[in-house]
């Protein structure tokens, strides 16, 4: 995503599209990388460029190189419609047993101890003033563009996919831990700071 706000070529935006297909066809919850995506995208262009018609060409190749990528990977979604839609409506309902999440326990506060279990200790401490740090250079344009870019990218899909999986009961690991190099990112900024 850093090379869609750096460069903003439309291969930057293809091959960031088809990563993300290939990312949510092994883990349909990646969905939620279009949260760092839009960063990268309107960080690099800027909300006027960005929506402007070249902007909107550059997303729609980023949203086609998605669809690719996810079919690539997972061609049984189209192959075997009525299996895959009763999969993912199957799944919804592990989550959010009567279809809908009123009423459920959260698990925002469970999840901080597996992170900080997984990632050791020491490690999430960092990560966590690394999330503090990139608010503090972001809000007060401190750094060079590059690093607040970089910053926004990991903000953006740390924080919506956290937010997101704390919404449901689930507690396990495999769940939260995608965005586990995104934290350690941000705790090795933090540890050479």
């Amino acid at each position: 995503f850093s090379l869609v706000a750096e460069r903003g070529g439309w291969r930057d935006y293809a091959l960031a599209g088809l990563a993300t297909g290939l990312a949510c066809s092994t883990k349909y919850t990646p969905f939620l990388l279009a949260m760092p995506f839009l960063a990268a995208h309107f960080t690099g262009r800027g909300f006027r460029q960005g929506v402007s018609g070249d902007g909107l060409q550059r997303m729609a190749l980023t949203l086609a190189c998605t669809i690719g990528g996810f079919l690539a990977g997972s061609p049984y979604a189209v192959l075997s419609w009525p299996l895959f839609r009763e999969g993912l409506i199957a799944t919804w309902f592990t989550g959010a047993p009567r279809g809908t999440l009123a009423g459920l326990d959260r698990s925002w506060i469970p999840y901080l101890g597996i992170v900080a279990n997984a990632l050791g200790w020491p490690l999430f401490v960092l990560a966590v003033y690394g999330l503090a740090l990139g608010f503090w250079r972001i809000a007060h344009r401190q750094g060079d563009q590059r690093s607040r870019v970089v910053f926004w990218i990991h903000l953006a899909w740390i924080l919506p996919f956290y937010a997101f999986y704390g919404l449901t009961p689930h507690r396990s690991l495999r769940f939260i831990m995608p965005i586990g190099p995104s934290l350690l990112l941000l705790a090795a900024v933090a540890a050479v700071t």
